[in-house]
């Protein structure tokens, strides 16, 4: 029934601007009274790309999980902007994890799942990602165990990509991807920022533009 829900709106979101917005969100777990994130305003739209920005445990993963609505802020509040009230929120997200778990099926229905997504669209991006011989014979069946880390993340872009939802979400989206293809997934995502908004949450700067919008979070560690 979400799915159901975000197809139905699927011609207005491009249309229209969704705008997740934060206001003075602060965070602390339940067993700890050190704040994770502390007073952090912020709005992500549904088109152009937001950096999460922070070296490991300085709470970008728990932001995230604020933004997904997994967890709720301690005090301040995140509001979905934009989006009539019989669309889920968790609906409006595509999620890349750091690790996207593969089957042996076809690449179709690894990449498709049981999204309504256009499959005559997966092609042209497996071959933008350098993934031609998938691109090649979309029935034929995936071998997760052969997979390189580096396939593995990429085709987890692409299912993101091919959910076509407002907003696509990527947990470092570079790692165990060499230099060239790193540069390939960002054009990608570059282009896909036109019509979603795309958040990557990543610890370095290195494809950070003056047009991007940089949340940092935290300069401390969480161990």
């Amino acid at each position: 029934a979400g799915n159901a829900g975000i197809f139905a709106y699927e011609g207005d979101y491009q249309r229209n601007t969704i705008t997740i917005r934060g206001t003075k969100v602060s965070f602390h777990y339940p067993q700890t009274n050190r704040e994770i994130l502390q007073h952090l305003d912020f709005q992500i739209h549904n088109q152009g790309i937001t950096f999460l920005i922070g070296a490991n445990g300085a709470g970008k993963t728990t932001l995230l999980k604020l933004i997904l609505n997994e967890l709720q802020p301690t005090t301040g509040k995140i509001e979905i902007q934009g989006v009539p009230a019989k669309i889920k929120s968790a609906s409006l997200f595509a999620f890349v994890p750091q690790r996207s778990v593969m089957f042996t099926a076809s690449v179709t229905a690894n990449l498709l799942l049981a999204s309504q997504a256009d499959p005559t669209k997966l092609p042209a991006l497996l071959q933008q990602l350098q993934l031609d011989r998938y691109a090649a014979d979309l029935d034929q069946t995936l071998q997760p165990n052969q997979l390189s880390p580096g396939e593995q993340r990429r085709l987890g872009i692409i299912r993101g990509i091919a959910a076509d939802r407002p907003f696509i979400v990527l947990d470092e989206p570079f790692s165990d991807i060499d230099a060239v293809n790193q540069q390939t997934v960002m054009q990608l995502l570059r282009q896909e920022a036109k019509k979603r908004g795309v958040v990557i949450i990543t610890h370095t700067f290195d494809f950070v533009t003056a047009a991007d919008q940089v949340l940092k979070v935290g300069d401390h560690h969480d161990n």
